[in-house]
């Protein structure tokens, strides 16, 4: 298993930015980024939403899906992955269920 987190923010996620951040969450995990039109085409292809979001500061926050996406040894997508949602805590995501689901499909 690859795991890779695709930015959607390349304003900030320059590509040595990632690199700091995927390391902090593990060894093997691969950071991509590239220009705003090559994200929204991947971003588009996999249904997943994203916006900018510019404060009063003038600073800004990146708002995103967040669900992962699990890809089978030749590229297409087998299934979206339950996450935790703090916002309902009935909602799947449990680690459990990330586990359970984990195991039916790497083998």
């Amino acid at each position: 298993m690859q795991p890779i987190f695709i930015s959607v923010d390349p304003e900030r996620d320059t590509p040595a930015a990632l690199k700091t951040y995927v390391t902090a969450f593990h060894p093997r995990l691969i950071g991509l980024t590239g220009t705003e039109a090559q994200i929204a085409t991947v971003a588009k292809s996999f249904v997943t939403v994203y916006s900018k979001v510019t404060q009063k500061n003038g600073a800004y926050l990146v708002s995103h899906t967040r669900t992962p996406i699990l890809f089978g040894p030749e590229g297409a997508p087998l299934v979206m992955l339950p996450v935790d949602d703090t916002a309902t805590p009935q909602a799947e995501g449990t680690p459990e269920q990330i586990a359970d689901a984990l195991d039916r499909w790497v083998k």
